[in-house]
């Protein structure tokens, strides 16, 4: 996997892990501002063996918002899902953890209910006769009426699983979600008015959800309490994964080392942020589609976007195989298409982190085969 790592936390890393560093010319994460003619010649390597320490010593901040998205399948979404937030809330108990399942396969949801008793799928449809599902808050927040207690579409996950910590909440993931989806999408295609966005609207509800919306929803993080979100997502680039990139402040982009996940990469720049790449300009007979894009509506109606805050280099091996090296051309490869992308539109700030966070060095496995 790749790690960001501030400068200021180097030292305690290095103290801990001197065996673990050497030197390696590694892409930087975005953005570095090195102010050399090629930044990525610097960075440094890193271990398996070093990932628990830099989940205890990278500590997210207070009452932040994670979409964990690739429009690739199969990179690892929700199991990385599930083992951030049950990590994060295992070395977190005076936080709250929210894990929020807009796909409609639901895995994050399963595996997070599953216990030795029983798998996770059979408490679904429980969940679902009590209305405490995802499509059940998305169609309520629809509906005219009293503000929607986001607090009443929880559930404690230790409740059916006791092997997690009591602080992980779900807001459950359910098969309705492309059902809901459909409607949804109509919704939103309703005409604008001065006092009136159907799009923004349908598009900002699961952010109302987390943050709170005066008159529509009180937000479930409103609280002395202070809450860490992580989203799981669909590959698919569908009305409720705009809802949910919608409502982060960061996007975490797992890929894997491959030519895909390249182009994949890609495509996520054109589809959030409306990044393409010369080569990538759209015949003269589609380019008046743009307009109906979601990078292009966000712009126009100034919705909030989430930064681009790690790209992880996901299910590849830190074994000393020959594989190791091209499992690490193709990581550099990704990062390489991110970097171009910063070096074009650093001035954008909806999409890189700013100034104040651009200090950054990129850790990686080694090819140690020591974890």
């Amino acid at each position: 996997m790749l790690f960001v790592l501030s400068r200021q936390q180097l030292p305690q890393l290095r103290d801990s892990l001197t065996t673990n560093l050497v030197p390696r010319a590694f892409p930087p994460s975005l953005p570095l501002g090195w102010g050399d003619e090629r930044p990525w010649e610097r960075g440094r390597l890193i271990t398996v063996k070093a990932i628990s320490f830099l989940l205890e010593s990278l500590k997210m901040p207070l009452k932040e918002s994670y979409v964990i998205w690739n429009n690739k399948g199969g990179v690892g979404k929700s199991t990385l899902t599930f083992h951030m937030a049950t990590q994060y809330a295992r070395r977190n108990p005076s936080e709250y953890v929210l894990v929020i399942d807009l796909c409609p396969q639901a895995n994050v949801s399963m595996a997070l209910l599953s216990s030795r008793a029983q798998h996770g799928s059979t408490h679904l449809p429980s969940l679902r006769r009590q209305n405490v599902t995802v499509s059940f808050y998305l169609q309520r927040s629809l509906e005219a009426g009293p503000m929607v207690k986001a607090a009443d579409f929880l559930t404690q996950v230790q409740n059916y699983n006791n092997q997690v910590p009591k602080n992980i909440f779900l807001l459950c993931g359910d098969m309705d979600l492309e059902l809901v989806g459909r409607h949804l999408e109509h919704v939103r295609s309703g005409i604008i008015l001065p006092r009136n966005n159907p799009w923004l609207n349908v598009t900002s509800s699961i952010r109302s959800f987390i943050e709170g919306s005066p008159g529509k929803s009180d937000g479930v993080t409103q609280s002395d309490v202070d809450w860490v979100v992580f989203i799981d997502t669909n590959p698919a680039f569908s009305v409720y994964t705009e809802i949910a990139l919608a409502a982060a402040r960061k996007l975490l982009i797992p890929i894997n080392a491959d030519d895909f996940s390249v182009e994949a990469v890609r495509a996520m720049l054109d589809l959030v942020y409306g990044i393409r790449q010369e080569d990538e300009e759209a015949a003269g007979d589609f380019q008046a589609y743009r307009e109906y894009m979601f990078s292009h509506k966000a712009e126009l109606y100034h919705l909030r976007r989430p930064k681009i805050h790690l790209l992880i280099n996901n299910r590849t091996t830190t074994r000393n195989l020959r594989s190791v090296e091209a499992f690490a051309a193709m990581g550099e490869k990704n990062l390489r298409v991110l970097f171009h992308a910063y070096e074009e539109h650093q001035q954008r700030c909806n999409v890189f982190l700013n100034k104040r966070d651009s200090k950054y060095m990129i850790l990686k496995p080694s090819n140690s085969s020591t974890f």
